[in-house]
């Protein structure tokens, strides 16, 4: 088989990511087709430290803030989940008002992250919303 714009001795190398590997087809594979498969597994707590290290740049932390207590809180979490806890923290922050993320920004925030926000949303059914036309 030949793709179009393509010639034969073109070598094109497909990459593909997913974070459940047990919901692949088994056609997909095949032997062929995705011959290499690894596993990048999430960070250790060096690498969580390392990585709010690096997203903790341009951010300012109450001195009562620890990084490492911080990775040693978020077991389980990916390099995105460490960006978004310290981002999350910030605005929370801004919200208050503070010109320094606390402690409990960060708390809150990585509770965001593990079991989302606790702002309430008033969403009406498709019934309410016609009741409420009428």
């Amino acid at each position: 088989m030949e793709l179009d714009g393509f010639g034969s001795n073109t070598e094109i190398i497909v990459i593909a990511a997913t974070n459940q590997p047990e919901m692949l087809d088994s056609a997909i594979l095949r032997p062929g087709r995705f011959d290499r498969r690894f596993t990048i597994n999430l960070p250790s707590a060096r690498d969580r430290k390392a990585i709010l290290e690096l997203h903790a740049k341009n951010k300012h932390f109450s001195p009562n803030v620890n990084l490492s207590e911080i990775a040693e809180q978020t077991i389980g979490f990916s390099g995105a989940q460490l960006e978004g806890v310290l981002n999350e923290s910030a605005l929370l922050a801004a919200r208050r008002r503070s010109l320094y993320i606390e402690p409990q920004d960060v708390n809150e925030a990585i509770d965001r992250i593990l079991i989302g926000s606790t702002v309430k949303k008033d969403f009406l059914s498709k019934k309410e919303k016609i009741s409420c036309i009428s």
